[in-house]
Formats: C-alpha cells, sequence, structure tokens
C-alpha cells in the first residue's frame, strides 16, 4: 500500500523555469494539486501520465509529499499496464522533474519498456530513451539492441528525423548505444529529403547530429 501523505500546502509547490509558462493563478494550482492528490490513489497510467507530463509541461513542480503518492501509484497501478505513450509522458515528466526514484523503480520502469517496445513508435521510443538518458538510466545493451532491430525492421518512413536525431542527442549518455545504424538511417533520410523540393530540415538535421565536419560532408555529398 501507498503511504498516505498529508494534502500538499498550496505554498509548497513551486513553478520551474522550463517553457511554457504557467499563466495559472497560485491559488489555482495549488487547488489543482491537492485535487490530483486525492485522485492518485485510484489513478489509472493515463491520468497519471497526462496530469503529470501536463504539470512537467507547464513548469509546476508539485511539492515532495505530491510527488512521493504519484512515484507510488506510478509504480503499483501504472507500470504494470502503462501503454507506450503513458511510460513516454512518466519518463519525460521525471525528467523535467528531476527526480530520480532509484534503481528498483527504474528496473520496474525498463521491464515494462522492453515488453512493450514492440508496440511504440519511433516517436514515443526515442523520447523515451532520452527521457531516461537524462535521468541517467541508461536502457541496457540488450534493449538499445532490440530497439535497433525493431526500427531497422521498420519502414523508413515510419522512422523520422527528429526520431532519429533525439537518439544521437542521447548518444553521449548511452555506453551500450551503437550509433552506426543510426547515422545509416539519418544518411537515407537526408538523400531522400534532400533531393526533394521544399525539404530544408534535412541539411539541417546533419547540422545538428552533432557529427564532425567531415561526417556530414560525406552524407550531403
Amino acid at each position: 500500500m501507498c503511504r498516505t501523505a498529508p494534502v500538499p500546502n498550496p505554498s509548497s509547490c513551486s513553478s520551474s523555469p522550463s517553457p511554457p509558462k504557467c499563466l495559472a493563478s497560485a491559488s489555482w494550482i495549488a487547488s489543482f494539486l491537492a485535487a490530483t492528490y486525492q485522485q492518485l490513489p485510484t489513478a489509472d497510467p493515463h491520468f497519471c501520465a497526462m496530469v503529470g507530463h501536463s504539470l512537467a509541461r507547464l513548469g509546476i513542480r508539485p511539492s515532495p509529499h505530491w510527488m512521493e503518492r504519484y512515484l507510488c501509484v506510478c509504480t503499483q497501478c501504472c507500470l504494470p499496464t502503462a501503454k507506450p505513450v503513458e511510460l513516454m509522458c512518466i519518463a519525460r515528466t521525471l525528467s523535467v522533474w528531476r527526480v530520480e526514484p532509484g534503481p528498483s523503480w527504474a528496473a520496474a520502469f525498463m521491464a515494462r519498456f522492453a515488453t512493450i517496445l514492440p508496440q511504440a513508435t519511433p516517436k514515443q521510443a526515442a523520447n523515451t530513451v532520452l527521457a531516461l538518458a537524462h535521468l541517467r538510466w541508461p536502457p541496457p545493451p540488450p534493449l538499445l539492441v532490440k530497439l535497433q532491430q525493431q526500427w531497422e525492421q521498420q519502414q523508413a518512413e515510419q522512422v523520422g528525423l527528429a526520431d532519429i536525431q533525439q537518439l544521437l542527442r542521447a548518444a553521449p549518455l548511452l555506453p551500450g548505444l551503437d550509433v552506426s545504424w543510426l547515422e545509416r538511417l539519418l544518411a537515407h533520410h537526408v538523400i531522400v529529403h534532400h533531393c526533394s523540393a521544399g525539404a530544408p530540415e534535412a541539411p539541417r538535421a546533419v547540422e545538428d547530429s552533432g557529427w564532425s565536419e567531415q561526417q556530414q560532408m560525406a552524407v550531403v555529398s
């Protein structure tokens, strides 16, 4: 059972500088946090994912008591049945809040992520891996290999430039990631889009990839 904590004090929530800026009043935020705090024990994965992600997007960081219950509910009720989009939202929420629940929670999250990875879209998988990397919970190499195999088996059109860029950004924090297959995917997209009129995002993708100048020239030439 989750340990019950007092209802968060309105003055205990704080706002982070992350955009977009929350325009709601302090009293509205406090009321919202108090209401959702009471609803968390009976929440389903969708509720936890959407509430947490929305608060993070607004730059609202709940009190430690609120987050304690949130993590407890996520562990017991959400992770066992969460869908890919819900795992993505939860991971991104914790990344924005800079909350590290601990190794046992991370192991449970990783186990669920590995189970439902085949159902995840490239965007969901890439954003989840990037969030985990920022939390310093790098997915184990076997899971990264599984992701590689899945992306290589999918049609090239299903894996977008933004998805590839997300993993390339996370690469320095993912010691088990072989970036060569990402470079091949990116090269494919650059060639396709570079040869298509009205697709200026391809050269920009190469510039943002973090490659050396020689690597960039090899791809676009």
